[in-house]
């Protein structure tokens, strides 16, 4: 065990049992830094998972959030590793980090860790002195030659910020649906953009982000203000954080309250589900496919 959960390959499970046994229904959440368990001594997950514990609700929440993560990620780990747990509910709490800087154009899909090391590994072995020459002498002694590996990033999209999101809420619902689970994508606050896309005033920050990240912060929320009313599974949660002393320094990662008043928003958005579950399956989505 690590702190209050046990870490497998990548999901912060906050459960002591193994994944096959956990208590259902299964939570996964995915996310960036302000939901990774351990980036601080605190998160909205491990808080939700208190919550259930207190309320006496038996579920078990998998946190998959990832500091540095976008939905770009959320979506690729969703895939390959979150549909192991065969969750019963699945939640993005995300947009920070698909500003751009973490999903920059034209290829979103590629975070910048991954094309580091895709340089890297991709890198010419050939001596940039006479390489024809290093390749003949390394043909003679019997040895391989160096070999040029050739890499892409993908076709380019032309899509904006906000329509990647968009999409990739909407690949997450879609899995979700085909796998029995349900879906819940929610918009994250933050102290630089209000509930209609306006410029908040930052007080109290000792270590504000400056103007040009502010400015893809808001050119994004603008793009995706509409989502919630023209996709049910999509949430937005900026009007929660008016009061004070719920953001750490940076305006961006939340304090242990406002942790807190995520994870208890979140209940109240997945209760009726969470109730529907544990009634001996009555209301739960058959799968369409095996989870």
């Amino acid at each position: 065990m690590l702190g209050e959960y046990t870490w497998i390959e990548g999901f912060a499970v906050y459960s002591k049992k193994a994944p096959a046994e956990l208590e259902r229904p299964v939570i996964l959440t995915l996310g960036g830094s302000t939901t990774d368990a351990a980036r601080g001594e605190h998160s909205w997950p491990e808080e939700l998972s208190k919550l259930l514990a207190e309320k006496g609700i038996s579920a078990t929440v998998v946190n998959g959030g990832i500091s540095g993560y976008s939905t770009n990620q959320e979506l690729l780990k969703l895939v390959r590793d979150g549909l192991e747990f065969k969750p019963d509910i699945i939640i993005s709490y995300s947009g920070v980090n698909d500003r751009g800087e973490y999903s920059e154009l034209p290829y979103p899909m590629v975070h910048p860790y991954q094309r580091y090391v895709l340089e890297f590994l991709t890198r010419s072995q050939y001596s940039p002195l006479l390489p024809n020459t290093v390749y003949l002498i390394s043909k003679v002694l019997g040895g391989a030659p160096p070999r040029h590996i050739d890499a892409t990033l993908g076709v380019p999209t032309s899509r904006t910020l906000g329509q990647q999101y968009e999409r990739n809420m909407v690949l997450m619902n879609a899995i979700a649906q085909v796998s029995g689970a349900t879906f819940y994508g929610i918009i994250q606050p933050n102290a630089y953009v209000g509930p209609s896309g306006e410029i908040k005033t930052q007080t109290g920050l000792r270590k504000p982000k400056p103007a040009e990240y502010v400015s893809q912060l808001r050119d994004l929320y603008r793009q995706i203000a509409d989502l919630p009313a023209r996709h049910p599974f999509v949430h937005s949660f900026l009007p929660i954080f008016e009061g004070e002393g719920l953001y750490q320094k940076d305006g961006i990662h939340a304090t242990l309250k406002g942790d807190h008043l995520i994870a208890e928003k979140v209940l109240d958005l997945i209760l009726p589900e969470v109730s529907a579950r544990q009634t001996n399956g009555r209301g739960v989505p058959e799968p369409a496919i095996e989870r």
